[in-house]
């Protein structure tokens, strides 16, 4: 059993996937971790840009489970990958932390560019349960990552939000870059369920992070103040260096709404995509001005001060999508990943798949800046 949940893509094209495997059969090449040791491992692998060739591969992981979340290549070709573990012998290397504080904790660690060995491996969690869901890393090759926990003593750093704020909280926690030291880290969330489920960050440090929300949640400088329904969507920005929340707001409807995937632009304007069941989702200049089945994709794009949309619409068809991913092209695209069921889901005429074939299918559009779904 192989999953693969993350990848990227390094300047020179190399391919890097991270992910669990249960399967003592892996093909390795190069690997720091040559056997699996427990159920479920992680794995994480590094191909050549034509995909014909592995430059390495290898599990990690303990005697408990691991599953790998996410993962981001530097300039060097070093891999930063996360998620969580319930390993308490998970192997660690240069570590902030080198105990497991919980049953389940998240976890970084840095490849170097060949593979065959740990740059740094830690930790990261309280006495309750963790997990690391998304990670970026900034130009001095530092880690930043985003996620969720229960515990009460999740360690922070220079924090807006010191404490858990209820049932489970998100976080945000900056690595310094030799990855065996805290640079920030916060919780943020009140006293419902909190998750933050992506994070990106611009070339000056500052942390971009969407979500989901079912509380109270802390707010600065909001283009809406209020939760619109028992679940919304979030987004907020940290400048780590300045050690401050920058802004933070809801975005959603009555009804429930989360943020799944965020990116940065130059000017620092962010761009959140995730899933909508609100027929009052905020809109501005839309490409869709409605909802049209029981749950749609939405892209919404932030002004760089964050008081402000400069454009939300909704994307979906009859029945049901989901945005899970967004990303930036350099002539100004924006491409939108995700899920759906619907039959009619919009599509320009050149599309590689016109129709659904299955239950479910994966989607993915590109829009134009200066479009009516993507200008500024």
């Amino acid at each position: 059993m192989e999953t693969t949940v993350a990848l990227d893509v390094d300047a020179k094209g190399f391919v890097y996937l991270t992910g669990a495997t249960g399967s003592p059969e892996f093909p390795l090449k190069n690997a720091f971790q040559t056997a699996l040791r427990g159920a479920v491992d992680g794995f994480v692998l590094k191909m050549s840009k034509n995909g014909k060739d592995l430059v390495y591969a290898s599990y990690i992981g303990g005697s408990g489970s691991e599953a790998c979340t996410s993962i981001r290549a530097d300039r060097t070709g070093a891999a930063t990958f996360g998620g969580k573990t319930t390993s308490r012998d998970f192997p660690r290397k240069n570590a902030f932390q080198k105990t497991c504080g919980g049953s389940e904790d998240g976890f970084v660690a840095k490849v170097s560019p060949d593979g065959r060995s740990l740059l740094s491996s830690t930790y990261l969690g309280g006495s309750s349960d963790d997990r690391v869901d998304a990670l970026a890393v900034d130009a001095s090759g530092s880690a930043i990552l985003a996620g969720r926990t229960d515990s009460r003593n999740f360690p922070v750093k220079n924090a807006f939000q010191k404490t858990n704020g209820g049932d489970g909280d998100g976080f945000i926690t900056v690595m310094t870059p030799a990855g065996n030291a805290l640079a920030y880290s916060s919780y943020m969330g009140g006293p419902a369920y909190d998750w933050a489920r992506d994070v990106a960050v611009d070339a000056d440090g500052a942390c971009y992070v969407t979500g989901q929300t079912f509380g109270t949640f802390p707010v600065k400088s909001p283009f809406q103040k209020k939760r619109g329904g028992l679940l919304d969507a979030f987004i907020l920005k940290v400048d780590p260096k300045k050690k401050t929340l920058v802004y933070s707001s809801y975005l959603g409807g009555v009804e429930g709404d989360y943020g799944a995937g965020i990116a940065v632009d130059g000017t620092g304007a962010a761009y959140i995509v995730g899933g909508t069941q609100s027929q009052n989702f905020p809109v501005k200049s839309p490409y869709q001005a409605s909802r049209r089945g029981t749950q749609d994709a939405f892209l919404t794009i932030v002004d760089p001060g964050g008081a402000k949309l400069i454009l939300s619409t909704f994307l979906g068809g009859i029945i049901l999508e989901i945005g899970y991913d967004v990303a930036l092209g350099s002539n100004g695209d924006i491409l939108v990943g995700g899920t759906t069921n619907s039959p009619d889901i919009p599509s320009a005429g050149k599309a590689y798949q016109k129709a659904l074939a299955g239950s479910f299918d994966a989607f993915v559009l590109k829009l134009r800046q200066g479009s009516a779904a993507g200008r500024k």
